[in-house]
């Protein structure tokens, strides 16, 4: 949801950007701010900073200090959401975020993305699985996770337009 308190020009009176590095830095001293010091800090594996009492993760508050306008979402390019280089970032649909997943959930028993544990008559199997608009396909059945794995990522590259693996 945009926030219409928040502009680029009060992003940029309050924060100064480091396109290089990604990071931000306090312009002014005020509240918990201290001028020169680097604002925000890790939660839930990307950055946040509060400006004006409320939090906002920093790849958002990037997109807007460079571009003047809050995106429906951003991607991280290479998949690590603490690396908020303005050319690391693009403006990407929901899903085709989602589509650029590059960890499995903790819901995922064996640890690998796409990757299911199946039971077939007492031998142990994995299937690669993956959704393409809400439709869920198998990939194919392996006897490791890693070879689920790899069959997995062939499919990603192939019919998740948003994939940068």
């Amino acid at each position: 949801m945009a926030d219409h308190n928040l502009t680029q020009d009060l992003l940029q009176s309050l924060l100064i950007y480091d396109k290089e590095s990604g990071d931000f830095f306090w312009k002014v001293t005020s509240g918990g701010a201290v001028k020169g010091k680097k604002a925000g800090y890790v939660c839930k594996r990307h950055i946040q900073i509060r400006v004006n009492k409320k939090l906002y993760y920093a790849h958002r508050l990037a997109w807007i200090y460079v571009y003047g306008i809050e995106p429906e979402s951003i991607d991280h390019i290479n998949g690590n959401p603490t690396d908020n280089r303005i050319c690391n970032l693009r403006s990407v649909t929901h899903q085709t975020n989602m589509e650029n997943l590059r960890k499995a959930t903790t819901k995922n028993a064996c640890g690998f993305l796409g990757v299911e544990t199946v039971k077939l008559k007492t031998k142990i199997k994995y299937v690669a699985r993956i959704i393409v608009k809400n439709k869920r396909y198998t990939l194919g059945h392996a006897y490791t996770p890693e070879e689920a794995h790899q069959i997995y990522l062939e499919g990603k590259r192939k019919l998740h337009k948003g994939c940068t693996i």
